[in-house]
């Protein structure tokens, strides 16, 4: 924590030593740092008996007035308790959110009956919720303690299909959080966070400009408020926005500055810069330059096992990042181990029914797909598959994933018409999580779109295909890599029908975006040397001929020759 929590702790110690009854609030945000705070006040109050209350899963016949005076009826002799998660009973949807807030008002005085010191840990917007809708309930607790920070978990390159919240759901709370900022008198701090977990928001809900503009604000009053660690996670966030638009070379800017910083206000062996390192690493591995990238990933993997010890999960991520990157350069025999080991430390520090080993096997399953194991693979899909369900339910986005990635593996045995209604069931749930216009919408009807394509459906491809392209369009612009790789779908699909006219212009695009970003990065695309031979045949199928073509393509790609 920074010296500001550590005055506020000192303030929250005395607080708790001199009082005998009433209500205080903790206004915390990270599950990490409520966990230090309770340990903090278990250690040093010495002169009391604590006893922490975690709602979190508490059962729906219980109130948590209920459990609360039961488990101070459990330990009669307790002088504090701390009671924690009780947002988490508050549902998801921003009517349920408020339904809940406003009965606090009504167990004022049922907390009070108890006759002890009571400390709720709330996060920021729950106390927003409960200023608004719960008077009563906030004006009975005479002292609140803020440990506010924008520093949120920090950006980590994991596996897609996490995000989990509805559009619903982070349209409301962003709208929220709007009006906190318009009709609320907050301070720089917490001005700053609220403006940071915003553009969290907009970036989820791929309003890009929406969350450029948050980013920004916040980061001029981090930089105020002279927080350099603070600053180096929003540097690191604004990078991540930056890569997921293709703007890589402000990207990299991003993501330096921020490992500079954290470097310097951690300590080059610290974890923070251990995450800083992983995702300096991504963006190297996105522009297509793996031989800087690994030295970086091998970095942070040493500070993790030196920080965490060898079989924690952290290092489970390192290790599966490293491998990865040891897949995209061929090296599959080093690969393999580390996906493996990952797996193991991942089994044992959650168990097997896990969804982190439901990632863990599907990268591993990826793996044996690639080296063309697919006997290996297939039960590790489907048992990633089955873990998912089991733990998240049928349709939650997680499940998607792992639906794409067992009917990829089964359209790669030449078995579409059973990976056909897995691929539409994919479709189904991103449409209803995320909206129809969504990224992931677009991958989803691209998978689909091909798998028609290579089983002669062609009349059904195409719409999907356009569909595709026009969500990524609106989400990335038109420059985009996704966009080209959109395209050049599309283009292929063209081909196959003889519109070679109307494929043509498509491709040239294709190419063309691809030569944009080859020649931001300095790098080239994974996917512009095969752009280039499509489109040369394209056009020699037009009758253009080897003299022609070549002077075509030179025209577009003269670094090519």
């Amino acid at each position: 924590m920074d010296a500001g929590d550590d005055k506020t702790l000192d303030k929250l110690l005395l607080y708790l030593e001199d009082a005998d009854t009433g209500f205080s609030t903790v206004e915390v945000n990270e599950p990490r740092r409520q966990a230090e705070i309770v340990e903090f006040i278990k250690t040093n109050l010495t002169s009391k008996k604590t006893i922490t209350v975690d709602l979190n899963g508490l059962s729906s016949d219980t109130t948590h007035i209920a459990e609360v005076r039961r488990r101070a009826n459990d330990a009669p002799d307790a002088d504090v308790i701390l009671v924690l998660n009780m947002h988490t009973l508050a549902g998801s949807g921003e009517k349920d959110q408020v339904g809940f807030v406003r009965g606090l008002n009504f167990s004022r005085e049922l907390y009070s009956g108890i006759d002890r010191l009571i400390v709720f840990f709330f996060p920021s917007y729950f106390v927003d919720l409960v200023l608004k809708h719960a008077g009563d309930f906030y004006d009975f607790s005479p002292v609140n303690f803020k440990f506010l920070s924008v520093e949120k978990s920090a950006f980590e390159w994991m596996e897609p299909g996490r995000d989990t919240e509805d559009e619903v759901s982070l349209r409301n709370r962003a709208a929220f959080l709007e009006t906190v900022l318009d009709s609320y008198s907050l301070s720089d701090r917490e001005r700053a966070d609220k403006l940071y977990e915003l553009a969290g928001l907009y970036k989820k809900l791929y309003m890009f400009d929406a969350a450029r503009e948050k980013f920004g604000v916040c980061l001029e009053l981090v930089r105020k408020l002279w927080d350099k660690k603070v600053e180096s996670q929003v540097l690191n966030d604004v990078g991540a926005l930056c890569l997921e638009l293709g703007e890589y070379v402000a990207a990299l800017g991003y993501f330096e500055e921020s490992l500079h910083l954290a470097e310097s206000e951690y300590g080059p062996e610290h974890p923070e810069v251990a995450v800083r390192l992983n995702n300096l690493a991504q963006l190297l591995k996105a522009t297509n330059r793996l031989a800087e990238a690994e030295p970086l990933m091998r970095r942070a993997l040493n500070i993790d096992e030196d920080s965490f010890g060898k079989n924690h999960p952290k290092v489970a991520i390192r290790y599966n990042n490293l491998a990865q990157l040891l897949q995209d350069t061929n090296r599959f025999v080093e690969a393999e181990p580390l996906m493996r080991k990952a797996l193991e430390i991942d089994e044992a520090s959650f168990g097997s029914n896990h969804p982190n080993v439901a990632i863990r096997l599907n990268n591993l399953a990826s793996l044996l797909q690639t080296t063309n194991r697919l006997t290996e693979a297939e039960p590790l899909k489907r048992r990633a598959l089955e873990i998912d369900e089991d733990s998240l339910g049928p349709n939650h986005p997680n499940v998607a994933v792992r639906l794409n990635n067992l009917a990829q593996l089964l359209k790669a045995t030449n078995r579409p018409s059973e990976a056909e209604p897995l691929m539409r069931q994919v479709v189904d749930i991103f449409e209803k999580t995320y909206g129809v216009g969504h990224p992931k919408v677009a991958t989803a009807l691209n998978n689909l779109a091909t798998l028609y394509h290579d089983t002669n459906r062609l009349s059904e491809a195409e719409p999907l295909m356009r569909r595709a392209l026009m969500i990524d369009e609106n989400s990335y612009g038109k420059d985009h890599p996704d966009v080209a790789i959109k395209l050049s779908n599309l283009a292929g699909l063209l081909y196959s029908t003889n519109r070679l006219s109307e494929a043509e212009p498509l491709m040239r695009r294709a190419v063309e975006i691809l030569l944009k970003f080859t020649r931001a990065t300095g790098h080239p695309h994974t996917s512009l040397q095969l752009l280039v031979s499509n489109y040369g045949g394209l056009l020699m199928k037009m009758g253009k001929s080897r003299e022609q073509v070549r002077a075509a393509l030179q025209e577009i790609a003269p670094e090519l020759f």
